[in-house]
């Protein structure tokens, strides 16, 4: 309990006690007393919000006015004298002893005054003692007054006992502090001892390394006083000892080098000044100085900073003597070296194992075309030629810095090899490489290229037939065993063709065998133009001649290339003046059906051939009935094809093709052979047929002269034509004179440009990506549109493709068909249709069958859609109706 509280309590209990009293007695003062005690609730109540030391000033002042009061009105002897000790006890608790002070003087005041007052009879009382005395109210004011002084005092003597206790407990805080105190002095000075013991075992070693280190050392402060040196340094300068001492001036030290003549003529005092101007300026430098002894010293200095600034230079000096001779005896070596180098037939480099060339001759910058400024540099950098040779094509165009990164790494780990290399200017180069001891490798290079032509022209005459330049009996088996190998592993067929020119011998014995080589020669050059270049034609004997036909996926592609030999080899010859004429026989076998090896297919080939001999010549033959019943099947599909172009058998139906919005984007054309007795023939029967001749060209021609007639009938009834997509076949693809052709219908038909569409398959653009690359392009800038066709389904080349001017990009229904339910497919849709918006192509999937189909591929971002879902290939008439009647929404 606070010393307030006991206050306020205290003086509640005394002015309870006097009321009682008073009211008792009747006694007026009970009025006083009883707002004095409201004064004191009120104080005790507003405590916390004025503050206990101005709470404590008014109850001093209340209790002063009770006790006055109670003195001047209620008598001398009233009950007033506790209250002014109360007064008293209570100024001193919240004021200390000068406050209980000025409070006893107060009240002594008024009791003399008021006891002056009564003796000199100006005062006199009237009341009733023995009432006074006999009222239990008196005792109860009595003991409640001797209670509340003796909770006072017992405050004050706790309060006294709490005062104590802190100083106890403050002295002892000091003396805690100063012990601790005391404990850290004592460890300051025993690290002080260490550090100094630790600093003279420093101070000893040092003086012991710098005895040791071979260099000398001296160390100047920062006006080039001496600091510290060793004895090194006093050998190289070649100094007297008596001069050597801590402090001795820079300007001193060197005037016995400079007076001994070792920086050259001149004044000594002069050329120590101007060395000192250097030194001042506290520049690291670098340099040897060779004495006039011959010694030679490395010169070494720097300056050292203490707290940011410099505070001296130090300096090092090494003798080099020995390193500069071993330096002159390797330039000597070098340069025999380099003679020897610059001698050899060959080009020699010499990489060291950080990979820096160290050595070259003249020969070896000539073979491989480096240019001087790669030479720059004494030791040029080797990764720095492989770069070059990157740049300029040394390693092909596909990876090159992969390539790089494989050469780089087998230089770090050298081994001997032999290779040979030919350079993109036809050089044929031989490296020869071994590894160096310590690292790196030497390199010779040979030019080879005169032996390897001679190579060559041994293993051709070895390999090839010396007329025709056709491969002989021994590269056609190789081959053949090859195109066997790969067709069994693909899952494909090869075909086999054993030729025999009809009545060559009359020929060559008639006019002679100078007239039958030609005739020859002729035959085989027709042979080779009349196949595809992946094809193999042979000549292993007289007048029999043999053609592979590797990679077949349909064995009867055969009799449309025997077809096309046949025709080639039946028109007239003309050699020496003479007009000749020379039919063929043919026979064909089939891996595997036929046969299994290589020895099997061309004898069973050979046994057909003499077979179509003995049926009347100038045809082939299948060695097998069923082969020769679907080859025969072939040929009359070919012929009925060819009159199908004469007698107007083939007819357009057109496939719309629609947008995200359900709106039609355009329209494909697709080609129907209505073959009598047949009927309506889809293009997968005929086309194929037709691609392994010319009637494919025939049929393109038809096909854009037909889609341009019908635009034109369209724009002439006012209908609103859609743009047209054509497909462009792989030997229309190699027609130089296709764009004018085109330029001539849309001409002849007065259309405009954006009214065509033409597709390519994705095979066809790769076969001669070059070629395709530039007519494309020539129909582009005609302003006609190009779509990829089949995408996905051939094997492209990304970096041909980016090059090729699309504007569409056509999915494969192949892989539409699947993605509902094979997550590979959706896959490679989803990937497709990202690789062909980022090369800004419109993509159209083919194929689409079903409304889940759809929402895949629309989820997906494909652009356009085209499939049955929609609308199959429709006449003419059809489309139309279509195109007038079609309004409900698809996409969804």
């Amino acid at each position: 309990m606070s010393t307030y509280t006991v206050a306020v309590v205290a003086g509640t209990l005394l002015l309870l006690g006097n009321m009682a009293r008073n009211l008792h007695l009747a006694n007026p003062l009970s009025i006083p007393h009883i707002a004095i005690y409201s004064i004191f609730l009120i104080i005790y109540v507003l405590r916390r919000r004025i503050g206990a030391r101005w709470l404590a000033t008014i109850l001093l002042v209340a209790l002063y006015l009770a006790g006055a009061f109670g003195y001047f009105v209620y008598g001398f002897i009233g009950n007033s004298a506790p209250v002014y000790l109360a007064l008293c006890v209570v100024a001193a608790s919240f004021y200390g002893p000068r406050g209980g002070l000025i409070a006893a003087i107060g009240s002594g005041a008024v009791i003399v005054a008021t006891a002056t007052l009564v003796i000199a009879g100006h005062l006199v009382f009237s009341y009733d003692v023995t009432a006074f005395i006999s009222s239990p109210f008196s005792w109860i004011a009595a003991l409640t007054t001797f209670a509340a002084m003796a909770g006072l005092m017992i405050t004050q003597v706790g309060l006294m006992h709490r005062k104590l206790e802190s100083a106890l407990r403050e002295q002892q805080t000091r003396m805690d502090v100063m012990t601790r105190t005391n404990a850290r002095l004592e460890e300051e000075v025993a690290a002080r001892t260490t550090v100094e013991a630790e600093l003279r075992r420093q101070s000893a070693l040092l003086e012991n390394i710098l005895g040791s280190l071979p260099q000398g050392i001296s160390v100047f402060d920062d006006q080039l006083k001496l600091l510290v040196w060793n004895e090194g340094m006093v050998d190289v300068l070649e100094l007297p000892r008596e001069i050597m001492a801590r402090g001795v001036s820079f300007e001193d030290l060197l005037r016995v080098p400079a007076r001994r003549g070792d920086y050259g003529p001149g004044d000594p005092e002069q050329q120590v000044q101007e060395r000192r101007a250097l030194a001042m300026q506290f520049k690291p430098h670098s340099f040897e100085r060779t004495r006039p002894g011959g010694r030679t010293h490395l010169v070494v200095g720097k300056p050292f900073h203490v707290d940011g600034r410099i505070a001296g230079f130090i300096t090092t000096y090494t003798d080099i003597t020995q390193r500069k001779q071993t330096e002159l005896e390797i330039q000597r070596s070098n340069a025999v070296l380099q003679s020897i180098l610059d001698n050899m037939p060959g080009g020699v480099s010499v990489v060291d194992s950080e990979l820096r060339m160290i050595a070259s001759n003249g020969l070896f910058r000539r073979l491989l075309d480096l240019p001087d400024r790669l030479f720059a540099d004494p030791q040029p950098s080797f990764e720095a030629m492989i770069r070059h040779n990157a740049a300029r094509g040394e390693y092909g165009t596909e990876d090159v810095e992969a390539r790089i990164q494989e050469i780089l790494k087998r230089a770090c780990h050298p081994v001997a090899h032999l290779i040979e290399r030919r350079r993109p200017n036809g050089t044929v180069l031989e490296i020869r490489g071994a590894p160096l001891p310590g690292g790196g490798f030497i390199t010779i290079y040979t030019d080879i290229t005169e032996r390897k032509r001679a190579e060559e022209d041994i293993r051709h005459l070895a390999h090839h037939d010396p007329l025709t330049s056709l491969p002989n009996r021994i590269a056609l088996e190789a081959r053949l065993d090859q195109s066997i190998a790969e067709a069994a592993r693909n899952r494909r067929s090869v075909a086999v063709m054993f030729l025999d020119l009809d009545r060559f011998k009359n020929i060559n014995d008639t006019l002679g065998h100078h007239v039958g080589d030609l005739l020859l020669v002729e035959a085989a050059r027709r042979l080779r133009k009349a196949v595809r270049a992946s094809d193999t034609v042979a000549r292993i004997g007289g007048d029999e001649f043999v053609v592979v036909l590797p990679a077949l996926e349909a064995p009867e592609v055969a009799v449309t290339v025997a077809g096309s030999i046949l025709d080639a080899l039946a028109q007239p010859y003309f050699v020496e003046g003479h007009v000749l004429h020379s039919t063929a026989s043919i026979g064909v076998s089939i891996y595997p059906r036929d046969g299994g090896d290589v020895d099997s297919v061309m004898k069973y080939a050979d046994t057909a051939m003499y077979h179509a001999k003995e049926l009347g010549r100038n045809g082939f033959q299948f060695f097998s009935a069923e082969l020769n019943q679907a080859a025969m099947a072939r040929l009359d599909i070919e012929r009925e094809l060819r009159n199908a172009l004469q007698l107007d058998q083939l007819v357009l139906h057109y496939q719309p093709r629609l947008g995200r919005d359900d709106k039609v984007t355009g329209v494909e054309a697709l080609v129907r052979w209505n073959r009598p007795g047949h009927g309506l023939q889809s293009p997968g029967v005929f086309i194929p047929i037709a691609e392994e001749s010319n009637l494919i060209v025939l049929i393109g021609e038809w096909v854009l002269a037909e889609v341009a007639r019908q635009l034109r009938r369209w724009l002439d009834a006012g209908l609103s034509a859609p743009a047209v997509a054509i497909n462009l076949s792989a030997r229309q693809l190699r027609l130089t004179s296709l764009p004018g052709q085109i330029a001539e219908v849309l001409r002849s038909h007065g259309l405009s440009a954006d009214l065509l569409e033409f597709e390519v398959t994705e095979s066809m653009a790769m076969e001669n990506p070059e070629r395709a690359s530039q007519l494309l392009g020539e129909l582009r800038s005609m302003g006609l549109r190009l779509a990829i066709d089949d995408f996905g389904t051939g094997y492209s080349s990304l970096s041909y493709l980016k090059r090729l001017p699309f504007d569409y990009l056509k999915i494969d229904r192949s892989f539409v068909a699947e993605i509902t339910h094979d997550n590979n497919d959706l896959a490679i849709v989803r990937g497709t249709i990202a690789l062909a918006h980022s090369l800004g192509l419109t993509v159209v999937a083919e194929g689409v069958e079903t409304a889940a189909q759809l929402a895949l591929l629309a989820s997906a971002g494909c652009d356009e859609f085209q499939g049955f879902h929609f609308a199959r290939p429709l006449p003419s008439g059809e489309l139309e109706a279509f195109l007038a009647s079609h309004s409900a929404t698809v996409i969804r």
